[in-house]
């Protein structure tokens, strides 16, 4: 299983090389009337990105900023779909029974930045070789216990929701490298015992303050943590880790916020609804 950082050193070369080649190009900004280059962003060109979607029409549909209001119907739905990117519409409720078949070659599932509430137990039934999934910037409530028929899922991020609880179960995604719980207010507290568990993640942000970090320590293949811990006297810290050697996290004796390392992104792509095409 190969590091974070050389599959992100990966990544910035793969962008560099696009860009030079004139696929990919820098953002402009306006900043009150004074338009700028954001050096730290790049997009496709608009020829690049139709072309691209062109030739990849049967693997991956991107129907991002559509202004939907409802998964589509099954006959916009390829057999032979990989990726799928429907972030940033007005997507509330997925039905209980959905007129498609199973999709065995999808992978990617991007639903961000939409209006779900709720994730109904037959919706991944379609999608049984999930490895990517993406429900952050959802208003979801109830438990999202479904995605724990997701054996093959990778990345699982719902960041920013309305998640009370982390379902039972979660063990079982025995392939999980990335998981975001960033910024969910209302998730109280996670079960003594879980995380640990969770034994291959790589990368984990967790905002939901953690009682008991010894629990971290089974954590070995962890490079990126992002979270809050709490002592018996319940004073704690907000830690931001990049490991290098895995060393497990400091006991917390004091109240006082410790940034040990602020892990910032050279490049990001704006418009979004283009990972889909970045992952293929």
């Amino acid at each position: 299983m190969g590091s974070r950082k050389s599959m992100e050193s990966s990544g910035y070369s793969i962008l560099q090389n696009l860009e030079e080649n004139c696929l990919l190009e820098r953002v402009q900004r306006d900043y009150n009337g004074s338009p700028f280059i954001d050096k730290n962003s790049v997009h496709m060109h608009d020829f690049a990105r139709d072309m691209a979607l062109h030739v990849k029409w049967k693997r991956i549909m991107v129907k991002a900023r559509m202004q939907l209001k409802e998964l589509l119907n099954g006959e916009e739905w390829s057999e032979y779909l990989e990726k799928v990117s429907l972030m940033y519409n007005f997507i509330s409720k997925i039905p209980q029974t959905m007129n498609f078949p199973k999709f065995p070659k999808l992978t990617t599932l991007l639903l961000s930045h939409n209006s779900l509430k709720e994730i109904v137990e037959s919706l991944f039934d379609h999608f049984p070789n999930l490895k990517i999934l993406d429900l952050s910037d959802n208003p979801l409530k109830k438990s999202f216990s479904p995605v724990l028929k997701l054996q093959a899922l990778k990345k699982l991020n719902v960041e920013r929701t309305g998640l009370k609880e982390i379902p039972q179960g979660l063990e079982m995604l025995v392939n999980l490298r990335y998981l975001n719980l960033g910024c969910t207010r209302l998730l109280k507290k996670i079960s003594t015992g879980l995380l640990s568990k969770l034994c291959w993640l790589q990368y984990l942000v967790i905002h939901s303050i953690l009682k008991n970090s010894e629990e971290m320590r089974e954590l070995n293949k962890l490079e990126v943590f992002e979270g809050r811990f709490c002592n018996v006297e319940m004073t704690s810290i907000d830690i931001t880790l990049e490991l290098t050697h895995q060393p497990p996290p400091p006991s917390p004796t004091t109240s006082t916020t410790i940034e040990l390392l602020s892990i910032d992104s050279k490049k990001k792509m704006v418009d979004e609804e283009q990972y889909c095409l970045l992952l293929s």
